[in-house]
């Protein structure tokens, strides 16, 4: 397994990574492994991470999604809580465009055809991949 090798490298270069972690960087590693603990991995975490496939259009997607999810899902964090409906659009077909450039084929386009359905697969990009894999970045 590949996170034993790694930690064997260390050994080797006498390395102590437990002597450089702060108590904030405990503190953290412990949530996070309290967060592993008590979240239910989807299916869907798994079919993404088990895809045989290198850089297949589902990783093409989530790159593309990864430019514009984080402001459409949380747009007060990022300076458009005052974007009309209109430019919110725009915005997305500006990504879709981007998308078919990119050469990710129409079903698999990050942007559907509406802003609500965009944001309903976004909320679920974000809650059955991104999250989990967030919590499992060394598995």
């Amino acid at each position: 397994m590949i996170e034993n090798d790694v930690e064997q490298v260390f050994r080797d270069a006498e390395v102590d990574l437990e002597s450089e972690l702060t108590e904030q960087d405990k503190i953290i590693l412990a949530e996070l492994a309290e967060m592993r603990e008590k979240k239910e991995i989807p299916q869907e975490y798994y079919d993404y991470v088990d895809d045989s496939i290198a850089f297949s259009q589902a990783d093409m997607t989530l790159v593309q999604g990864a430019f514009f999810g984080q402001l459409l899902l949380f747009p007060e964090h990022y300076g458009a809580k005052n974007v009309t409906p209109e430019e919110t659009q725009n915005f997305l077909t500006f990504w879709r465009t981007n998308g078919y450039y990119l050469g990710i084929a129409d079903e698999n386009n990050a942007v559907l055809p509406n802003y609500e359905e965009t944001l309903i697969m976004a909320r679920l990009v974000l809650d059955k991949i991104l999250i989990p894999c967030m919590l499992h970045l060394n598995a």
